[in-house]
């Protein structure tokens, strides 16, 4: 069972204009991290007000990753919005970790109300302190973004900073799940500049996934997918089924990485269908990301 280490003091920081994502990218491939003296951290709090969407990201961001109902952000987009803030959180001296030491595990997603493309979102970000992991130091990152006070979209993110003492190794079947219980329904192709297509409508230029020269630097072979740009190719075929995500929560585990250029399956449980899914590898059959969908508890 998972416990919480001490924590230091709490931080509070508001931002009115985050650094740009590109130059925390640079700093990825240019420098190294210049972690804080202490090992451990209290609770950091980011904060942004009035953040809006560029229509023509949004419509740009809709032609690569799927429609959604007509007025309505796409599902994942809040993410998009999100992220600048995110990364200034754990690119700062606030968090003593870098950023390419960090592995992303998974997240849950909750939608509360609609969000449009017009409309004006305060964001916050919550780091919590770190929780003992068989694997090393987990850290679970909230993001809450409200319209006019009221909480609209939240996420969860799971991020594992490894400890090389510790050399605990899960089963293969425990990491990348049964898919005996999944059939395919559809096919899913990610060609090799996938990468460089999604950061075009997201701005996530990590360099991991776009060329083999960038993504070799951070122990890939080759250029790995997005996983938001998975999971929002996922969900957008949810909705195309019918699928109304508004208060409804999807819990996302990435299994394994999909590296490009990927030829996979979405796939939906035999058990569950529209609330239980999965993209899997075409020639392999092993899963590379699990999701499910259930409705949000709101005694939170």
């Amino acid at each position: 069972m998972n416990s919480p280490l001490l924590p230091l003091q709490s931080r509070i920081v508001e931002l009115d204009q985050p650094r740009p994502l590109w130059r925390i990218y640079a700093g990825m491939l240019f420098r190294r991290h210049a972690p804080s003296t202490d090992a451990e951290h209290g609770v950091i709090i980011y904060r942004q007000r009035d953040v809006r969407a560029r229509p023509a990201d949004v419509v740009a961001y809709r032609q690569l990753c799927g429609e959604c109902p007509p007025g309505r952000m796409p599902p994942i987009y809040p993410h998009v919005l999100a992220t600048p803030l995110q990364l200034n959180l754990l690119d700062s001296d606030d968090f003593p970790h870098s950023l390419p030491g960090l592995v992303h595990l998974g997240q849950s997603i909750e939608w509360h109300q609609p969000v449009g493309v017009d409309d004006s979102l305060d964001i916050e970000c919550t780091m919590h302190p770190a929780e003992e992991h068989e694997r090393g130091a987990l850290y679970r990152l909230d993001t809450d973004i409200r319209r006019d006070g009221e909480l609209a979209w939240r996420e969860t993110i799971a991020f594992l900073k490894p400890d090389p003492t510790k050399r605990v190794r899960p089963a293969r079947r425990g990491r990348e799940g049964d898919a005996s219980h999944f059939v395919p329904l559809l096919h899913m192709q990610f060609p090799e500049d996938a990468g460089r297509r999604y950061a075009r409508v997201s701005g996530d230029w990590n360099p991991i996934h776009l060329w083999e020269f960038t993504s070799k630097r951070f122990g890939f072979k080759r250029p790995i997918a997005h996983g938001m740009y998975t999971l929002a190719r996922c969900l957008a075929v949810l909705e195309a089924r019918g699928v109304d995500l508004i208060g409804k929560r999807v819990d996302a585990q990435f299994r394994a990485p999909v590296m490009l250029p990927a030829f996979t399956n979405f796939s939906l449980s035999d058990r569950h269908p529209d609330e239980h899914f999965a993209l899997t590898d075409s020639k392999k059959g092993r899963i590379l990301l699990e999701g499910r969908i259930s409705g949000i508890e709101y005694d939170r």
